[in-house]
């Protein structure tokens, strides 16, 4: 993340390929020593968690379709045996 600071005293502008690990700075030129802005808050993504959110609702769904239709199934055959008379 490029930071660009400008310094207060003397108005001499810097740029940095990333956020110093100190809260202030000390301008070369003039001296002045001055606060480095915080970084800007992470963004949530909410498309993540919406995807994963209708990944889990789908598999949910397709397995409960799946033993729905296991279950038709197998109370066919049982239905198909008594009948049949092999039970």
């Amino acid at each position: 993340m490029k930071l660009k600071l400008k310094c207060p005293g003397c108005g001499a502008t810097y740029r940095l390929t990333e956020r110093p690990p100190v809260d202030h700075v000390r301008c070369p030129t003039c001296k002045t020593r001055f606060p480095v802005d915080p970084p800007p808050p992470a963004k949530a993504e909410d498309k993540p968690a919406r995807r994963f959110a209708l990944f889990d609702r789908r598999s949910r769904d397709a397995a409960g379709l799946i033993s729905t239709w296991l279950l038709f199934a197998v109370a066919v055959g049982f239905l198909t045996a008594a009948l049949l008379g092999l039970g």
